[in-house]
């Protein structure tokens, strides 16, 4: 072997060996391998072979109406069989027909649709709403002659650089000074305003109504937090005032109007000078018969109601009382103090002394409402209104308007400047209803569904169970 002639035979003899045994090998992996192949194909064509019969056999045997004439005359092509054609395409429109009325319908529930129900109840006993009364006129001349406080209420009333406006702030005691309780001071006082009072034909006093400040200044309200009910109709059931305007103590001219305001609200409900405000003339006689009317709104998603009591500064939720809030704690966190309205608001914030009151709080109440800062308070989901209706007569009579300046040395015509009568009633005892319900439930919903399905294809949920349970058994075996 040591022979290099005899070594290079050996090395070319032993290559081509190793080439042959590769290209056996080779050979004999390919025949393998197309073998297993074609095993692998022949189950995998078997396996399909038998999910394809029992998928053939649910259809044949389920309850959904026409699927298993599809499959029937399997022994002919589906295109050469008339009949099988026939009962796809009715299978097909039957059930395209019956998706889409369900995506219709499905679409109308997820917009959470709302019906409006008006109706009347009959009610053996109503909730007389709090009747809050405004004079016109704010200031007593008698008090303004008199008070060296008429300059404080002179330069707050106004703007800054006007005539008036200017005044050594630093020249009053501030010490336990109360805004409201000088306007209160300032203005009429509740026992030269009502002359007359009967609740339900029982006498009634001034001192049934409690100080109720609001923008229309020193207001008196009736019904304070007594939640007084009415169990008849009519001027027997009625709140009778006889009032006093008191015109010979008018000052200014901030209005120009001479009488009262009268305003209605429920019981828990801050006043709002906005809203459901008469007014009263002297010399009149008005009748006010009331309607009670209800509003119960639907909250999210069917509407922007608010349902719940959320409010710090006030036990119940009302828009009034959610924007007197609003503009309360603004003016705390601006200001360090807030206005002088309304009663019974639950706060630590201070009311403003007149200069911050009328040099920082009015341009920033002004700024509130300008910019909307309030407006996102939403309406309560449960609102009781006291719609009024009105009429007017002249009061007093002539003959008695003649009594009455004789026993009080005065003329007829400063009684007719002066007195005017009220009477404040239900017309009905009934509760006229407004109330949104679901125009659309989830059971509607699920009733429409399967009247649908069952119509037009026979399925039920049983039935739509079996298919499933099949794709579920289908998708198990595959992944085994």
């Amino acid at each position: 072997m040591d022979d290099p002639i005899h070594r290079l035979e050996f090395e070319v003899n032993n290559k081509e060996y190793v080439q042959e045994t590769a290209v056996e090998v080779m050979t004999n992996n390919w025949f393998q391998n197309g073998e297993e192949t074609k095993k692998t194909d022949v189950n995998q064509d078997a396996k399909v072979q038998g999910a394809w019969n029992k998928f053939v056999e649910l259809c044949t045997s389920t309850t959904m109406h026409g699927v298993g004439n599809i499959f029937a005359e399997e022994e002919k092509p589906f295109f050469q069989s008339p009949r099988r054609i026939f009962w796809f395409c009715a299978v097909l429109a039957c059930a395209s027909f019956s998706f889409y009325e369900i995506s219709l319908n499905i679409k109308y529930y997820l917009g959470n649709p709302i019906n409006t129900v008006f109706k009347v109840e009959y009610a053996s006993e109503l909730t007389f709403p709090v009747i809050t009364l405004c004079n016109n006129n704010q200031i007593r001349k008698s008090w303004a002659m008199s008070s060296p406080y008429m300059r404080v209420i002179q330069a707050y009333a106004a703007k800054p650089g006007q005539r008036g406006s200017s005044i050594d702030w630093n020249s009053y005691n501030w010490t336990g000074f109360s805004f409201d309780k000088l306007m209160f001071k300032a203005g009429h006082q509740v026992k030269d305003l009502v002359l007359q009072c009967k609740w339900k034909g029982a006498q009634c006093s001034a001192a049934d109504f409690t100080p109720d400040p609001t923008f229309l200044g020193g207001c008196f309200a009736f019904n304070y937090n007594q939640y007084l009910k009415i169990t008849g109709t009519g001027i027997d059931n009625a709140l009778h005032l006889v009032l006093n305007v008191e015109q010979n103590e008018y000052v200014g001219n901030l209005r120009s109007g001479a009488g009262f305001r009268l305003l209605f609200r429920e019981a828990h409900e801050p006043p709002n000078t906005d809203r459901f405000v008469i007014a009263l003339q002297p010399g009149t006689q008005t009748l006010i018969p009331l309607t009670l009317k209800s509003l119960k709104s639907l909250p999210a998603p069917y509407g922007e109601c608010e349902d719940q009591d959320n409010l710090k500064m006030f036990s119940k939720y009302s828009v009034t009382a959610c924007v007197y809030e609003c503009r309360a704690r603004i003016g705390g966190e601006r200001r360090g103090c807030r206005e002088m309205y309304p009663a019974g608001i639950q706060t630590d914030i201070p009311i403003c002394l007149p200069q911050k009151y009328r040099d920082c709080l009015n341009p920033l109440i002004v700024e509130i409402n300008s910019k909307g800062l309030c407006s996102k308070c939403k309406a309560p989901c449960q609102k009781n209104n006291y719609v009024p209706r009105i009429s007017y007569s002249q009061y007093p009579a002539n003959h008695v308007a003649d009594h009455m300046a004789e026993q009080m040395n005065t003329t007829r015509q400063f009684i007719r400047d002066n007195f005017l009568e009220v009477n404040v009633y239900f017309e009905d005892m009934v509760i006229e209803t407004m109330e949104q319900q679901p125009a659309y439930s989830l059971s509607n919903l699920v009733g429409v569904i399967g009247g649908t399905l069952g119509v037009f294809i026979g399925a039920s949920i049983l039935t739509v169970s079996e298919f499933l349970e099949f794709f579920i058994l289908l998708v198990i075996s595959k992944l085994k």
